[in-house]
């Protein structure tokens, strides 16, 4: 990968095309094939205990997404999550880690009926990850998805660890991109979010893209330099019916209290000591936020798919397939910025 093209979602800007023929926002496909399901938004909630609540993934799953349950509690309580977020017929997708507990975690999952599964762990490209792929492929009729990979040559090297096995139905990609996530700051490894998507673009690999999205611009960027769907953790947990913990504090100006949602990644300090890694050798590479409230699941997805839909007609594309196709300029060295609050 050229290091002087890594480029953020900040760095650029999609093309209008030369002339408009769609008549219509609401005459735009936002709806893509993933991991043997329809999805009428390409929108998924992050697998975080501060995002996933049964209620959210109903609404998600009602708007044509899917939310994922997180790994970080113990089997029973994944599977009550899991029943409890059921949809009529459209099931939350889940998560496992690495090693034998995972493995067993994913089998009972699959028990209880679960058809979708992300191997999530922060780097995917280690014999480990490989190994688990292996396992759940032969052993289980799951759609799987693995993540995440910073850059294509690690999925290269993964599919040869892995030879003799069908490719994962998708994979994760992002290292050091989401808003709080610091692995960038921590380790001075990563890359920023485009760079990754466009290294990925155009090989054949269902991709999705997690975290760094601030915006119905941003997921516009995304989805147009070769991301299938869009997977945000803080956006989601900011409304009304995610899990997070619910934080006030006192406005002196407004001579009130003001409410919040308090967010962490699955690497900060607080979520290492719920997961039992607070250790001499790891160092939390998250952060905690607090979040202003900003409404419904629902608001969030008209918002997001609003904002995409015009994208979309702005630059006369009738579906995901065509965004791909736009040109795009550069129109800053914004890329450093990338995981930082906006301005």
């Amino acid at each position: 990968m050229d290091l002087s093209e890594h480029l953020s979602f900040l760095d650029i800007s999609l093309a209008p095309a030369t002339w408009n023929s769609i008549k219509s926002r609401k005459d735009v496909s936002t709806s893509v094939d993933m991991a043997g399901e329809t999805l009428q938004v390409p929108l998924l909630a992050s697998n975080m205990t501060s995002v996933y609540s049964p209620k959210l993934a109903h609404e998600l799953a009602r708007m044509g997404g899917r939310a994922v349950v997180p790994r970080f509690y113990d089997v029973e309580t994944n599977i009550r999550l899991f029943k409890e977020g059921i949809y009529g017929t459209i099931k939350p997708w889940v998560s496992c880690g690495l090693g034998e507990v995972e493995y067993e975690r994913a089998i009972t999952l699959e028990e209880a009926g679960a058809g979708v599964i992300i191997i999530d762990v922060a780097n995917a490209a280690c014999d480990d990850a490989a190994e688990q792929f292996v396992k759940l492929r032969r052993n289980t009729d799951f759609h799987i998805i693995v993540g995440n990979f910073a850059a294509f040559a690690q999925y290269q090297t993964f599919m040869d660890k892995v030879r003799g096995c069908m490719p994962p139905d998708a994979v994760k990609l992002g290292v050091g991109q989401s808003r709080v996530c610091q692995t960038r700051m921590v380790t001075g490894v990563g890359y920023p979010a485009l760079s990754t998507l466009l290294d990925f673009k155009g090989k054949g690999v269902k991709v999705i893209c997690d975290g760094g999205m601030s915006n119905s611009g941003d997921l516009a960027k995304a989805l147009a330099c070769g991301a299938d769907v869009m997977m945000s953790g803080s956006l989601f947990a900011a409304t009304q019916e995610s899990n997070a913990e619910v934080h006030y504090e006192w406005d002196d100006e407004m001579k009130k209290l003001k409410k919040f949602k308090k967010h962490y990644g699955s690497a900060s300090n607080t979520a290492y000591k719920e997961q039992g890694k607070m250790s001499y050798f790891r160092t939390a590479e998250g952060i905690e936020s607090l979040l202003p409230i900003s409404g419904t699941v629902e608001q969030l997805v008209n918002n997001l798919m609003g904002g995409l839909r015009s994208a979309m007609t702005y630059t006369n594309s009738l579906n995901l397939n065509q965004l791909k196709e736009v040109k795009f300029s550069r129109i800053s060295n914004a890329s450093y910025l990338e995981g930082l609050p906006r301005p």
